[in-house]
Order: structure tokens, then sequence, then C-alpha cells
């Protein structure tokens, strides 16, 4: 049995993942990445952090401008307030939305540890990629498992400059049917904090409606973080 134990570690350690998740932290070791900073992507940073969220959608040549606040030390269900809708009072449809639209307590999707690679590490930039683990998914985000994730990390200061994500297969989103997602975030670094917060988001989905092709791009501005 021991023999077998023995034979069967070897034969782990000599795997390729287990060898890409190796080169990985090897990669973080040698420019000197905060992990744990890194790790925090896939934490809710509203659950500590109170700020203001312009959020702009963008379907067929129409516009629809949200200006936002959050507060996490207010009590449940008033935390997220709806400010505005195109620079006028929100109408009750567009507070409906805004509110059912915060108010689900989605889980965060975790990595799965054994897809990090090492996608490139010269020019000054080093890249990882990874996929999320299912089994840290709900019905709401199940679709996130087709997702292939992008960090993008300055080799010069370890900081990370932006993440990307991309979906090129056919998936489902609540009740659309959808055949691309791709979306781009770049962060801003709390140094008292030690952790990533998000400044500039955009996220385009292709959307089939009623068999017709729909793109339709979100794009979220954060600010004023301050830690509750």
């Amino acid at each position: 049995m021991r023999i077998f134990m023995l034979t069967a570690l070897s034969l782990l350690l000599a795997s390729p993942v287990f060898c890409q998740r190796e080169d990985v932290l090897k990669a973080y070791s040698k420019y000197k990445i905060d992990q744990p900073a890194v790790d925090s992507l896939h934490e809710h940073y509203f659950e500590r952090y109170s700020f203001n969220l312009k959020t702009t959608i963008v379907t067929e040549g129409t516009e629809k401008v949200y200006q936002a606040k959050h507060d996490p030390s207010l009590p449940a269900g008033s935390q997220w307030v709806l400010v505005t809708v195109n620079g006028g009072n929100p109408s009750r449809l567009d507070l409906n939305t805004f509110n059912k639209t915060h108010s689900d307590k989605i889980p965060p999707p975790r990595p799965d540890f054994n897809t990090f690679k090492v996608v490139k590490d010269e020019g000054g930039e080093l890249v990882i990629s990874y996929q999320y683990d299912p089994a840290s998914l709900i019905q709401d985000n199940d679709f996130m498992k087709y997702c292939v994730v992008k960090l993008f990390f300055s080799t010069q200061t370890g900081r990370l400059q932006k993440m990307e994500s991309e979906i090129h297969d056919t998936f489902k989103i609540k009740m659309f049917k959808a055949d691309h997602m791709n979306s781009s975030v770049t962060y801003q670094y709390d140094e008292t904090e030690k952790r990533y917060l998000p400044l500039h988001e955009e996220v385009s989905i292709g959307l089939k409606l009623l068999g017709r092709p729909l793109e339709m791009i979100t794009i979220n501005d954060y600010s004023n973080y301050k830690k509750s």
C-alpha cells in the first residue's frame, strides 16, 4: 500500500495540471504578486465598502444611464439606492427592476485551481488563465462555467492591470439565449486593505431575442470607495 501511495503521489506531482499550477505559484513569487489580494477578486467587495456606481446599458443604439449608491452599513434591503435614470427621477418600473437586480445574494464564483496556467510571461507582462469551479455556481450564474478568465499583471510592479473573461459557446443567461460574452475589468489597489476594487467594467453579450441577434453592452463605473 505504501509503495502504491508513493507511486500515485509521484504521478500526481508529475502531471501537467499540477505542473501548470506550480508554474503559476512560481510566477507569483518571482514578481512579488500579492496572492491574497488576487484572491480578493472572488469576494463580495460591496459587503465592506460604500461607493457610487454609474451603469450605462447600450442596446441597438439606445442608451440608458443609471446612477446609484451603495452603503453596506445601512439595513438589509436599503443598502442600494437608485438615484437617477438618464438624469431624471427613476420610474416605478426602473426602481422595481433595479431593486430586483441588486437584491440577489449570488455567491461569488470560485476559481478551479486545477485550471490555472501561465499563458504569457514576456515583454513586461504576466498573463494567467483559469476557469471557475462549477461546484461554486448556482442556477443564476451557472453559465459562468464556460468562462475563460485571464489576469494581466505588470511584471515591473507585480500589480494586476485588468481581468478579461470570455465565452464563445452558446449558453443561457436567465431566460435568454446567448452565443458569446466578453468582459474587461480594470482595478484600483487599496493599499490599506490589500485588495483590488473594480473601477471600470465593460460587458458585451450577444443575445438571441425572438430569433434575432441583439448585442447588449453594459458599462459600470465605480467611484468614491469608502471602507465601512
